[in-house]
């Protein structure tokens, strides 16, 4: 065998670490597997379920700062409802459509009976069939067609309470109110355990999708280590641009709120805005900024790109999906396309730059993400 003497093996080149790494194949199974587990979690309810499982071992869902204020709506608009308000707790000098009737014994606990001034006619006839528990329940829990008797409506009586009050608790878990038609559960969550809420949903989301694409998200990252000026400079340009679009966008949204007279943000900005300025505002905060960039960049890019292989088609499918995804919560059609611009113009933005401005480099989409919703939070929390 002929030994070449002049041949030099280079044995720092064999052990040196390779800077270009290799692309890992993304298979359609993996990222149809991520976009069922994002189904699964934020519209089949099973995120929902399991966070709330999880949040009620650290707080209580509803909102009871505001318990007389869901009284007083309910019975304000409605002449027919009938409420209690713990004694002496409300205030009525400014509020001429109520009157306070008299009082009932709960669990040891004075409540006053609240009416509307329409049905003070019935002051007596109410207050007696109201005069203590007992009579309550006879009344109004066992006999659930109690009516007020009036010649021309004879409405049905509802007396109103708040879910989570200790007179709710008290009694009325112990039948089921739904077939009573005499009793009306009002009342929200609080903004507090809504926060507490979307962040779990979004952790349970965040980590399966992560460890599906983990392999793509490393690459992307070690892409944009090797060429961290090339990357920061498409990361800034993209992030100008969106800002810029995003003015146009949100123009527009004002004009057409400003035609068909419509006030207020998206629902889905008013509830980010409410959980910014809560004591839980720093898990809406690294939900906003972190989680859903890295969420909804991976579903609506990384996986519907790999799905849909024509560039145009996958642009519209995914920006249609990520910008009726952020709507769905709007009160009517109405609002729903007009507040849906903003998000459809960020969506068709996010598309395009993906395809063919950062080469398919899903680091670089969930930078821009990351900063223009950081961007967002920072206006909130500081203007």
């Amino acid at each position: 065998m002929k030994n070449n003497k002049n041949e030099i093996i280079d044995y720092e080149e064999v052990f040196r670490e390779n800077n270009n790494p290799i692309e890992p194949h993304l298979t359609e199974k993996r990222s149809i597997y991520s976009i069922i587990i994002y189904f699964v979690v934020f519209f089949l309810g099973f995120g929902v379920l399991l966070a709330q499982f999880i949040a009620n071992s650290f707080m209580s869902p509803y909102d009871l700062e505001n318990d007389n204020e869901y009284i007083t709506n309910q019975i304000t608009e409605n002449e027919n409802n009938v409420g209690f308000v713990v004694n002496n707790s409300l205030d009525l000098t400014e509020n001429e459509d109520l009157i306070i009737i008299g009082d009932i014994i709960i669990n040891d606990k004075t409540y006053n009976i609240v009416i509307n001034v329409n049905k003070f006619e019935y002051n007596d006839w109410l207050h007696n069939n109201l005069a203590n528990e007992e009579l309550l329940i006879n009344n109004f829990i066992k006999n659930n067609e109690l009516r007020w008797n009036d010649i021309d409506t004879n409405e049905l009586i509802k007396i109103a309470f708040v879910a989570g009050s200790d007179i709710y608790n008290y009694f009325i878990q112990a039948y089921d109110y739904s077939e009573i038609s005499s009793i009306l559960i009002i009342g929200d969550y609080s903004i507090d355990y809504n926060t507490l809420l979307n962040f779990l949903v979004y952790v349970f989301a965040t980590i399966p999708i992560f460890i599906i694409f983990r392999k793509e998200v490393i690459y992307d990252f070690k892409l944009f280590k090797n060429d961290k000026a090339k990357m920061l400079e498409t990361i800034i340009n993209g992030f100008v641009l969106m800002i810029v679009l995003g003015i146009g966008a949100n123009m527009l949204t004002l004009l057409l709120k400003t035609i068909f007279k419509i006030t207020g943000d998206a629902t889905n900005q008013e509830a980010i805005i409410a959980a910014l300025q809560s004591k839980t505002m720093i898990l809406m905060l690294v939900t906003s900024v972190f989680f859903a960039p890295v969420v909804e960049e991976l579903i609506f890019r990384k996986a519907i790109f790999s799905l849909v292989k024509t560039p145009k088609l996958s642009i519209i499918i995914s920006s249609i999906l990520f910008s009726l995804m952020h709507v769905l919560s709007e009160p009517n059609f109405l609002h729903a396309i007009i507040n849906i611009i903003p998000y459809l113009t960020m969506g068709i933005f996010l598309g395009f730059y993906y395809e063919y401005k950062a080469n398919k480099n899903i680091a670089v989409l969930i930078s821009i993400h990351f900063l223009n919703n950081l961007l967002g939070a920072l206006q909130i929390l500081l203007l």
